[in-house]
Order: structure tokens, then sequence, then C-alpha cells
């Protein structure tokens, strides 16, 4: 189990619920994604099924890690 929730993706879900009243103009937050417990291409359709841009990079080569950035729409 994870401590992000069963399926591994329910807290970075109600954190990207929370975004629209919380987060600066001009604001990202970023999610670092393991991807041997969750498919960052998932993290991004939350964030955008939310209404937000989002956009996946990988910081490092060669690690199973990605960074998903997500923010409000301009």
């Amino acid at each position: 189990m994870s401590f992000v929730g069963e399926l591994g993706w329910e807290l970075i879900d109600r954190l990207y619920a929370q975004i629209p009243g919380r987060l600066a103009e001009g604001g990202r937050v970023l999610v670092v994604v393991n991807e041997g417990h969750v498919d960052p291409d998932h993290i991004v359709s939350l964030a955008t099924a939310r209404g937000l841009r989002a956009s996946r990079h990988r910081p490092v080569p060669g690690l199973p890690y990605s960074v998903v950035g997500a923010e409000l729409p301009r």
C-alpha cells in the first residue's frame, strides 16, 4: 500500500482539486513521481481533468522518476 492511497494517486488528485483556490497567480505545484509505482502520464491526466495545465519532465536520465508540474491556465 502506498501512502498516497490504494491506487497511488488519490492524495495527488485531492491536492490538484485544491489548487484553484490556493495557488498564487504564476505559481506551480511540482509532484515527483516514482514511475515504478504510478504512471506519470496518469498524474498529468489528473491535473488536466481538474482544469490545470500540466507537463512532465524527467530531470535525471536513467532514474525512474518524473516531475509533473501543474499550474492554473493563463
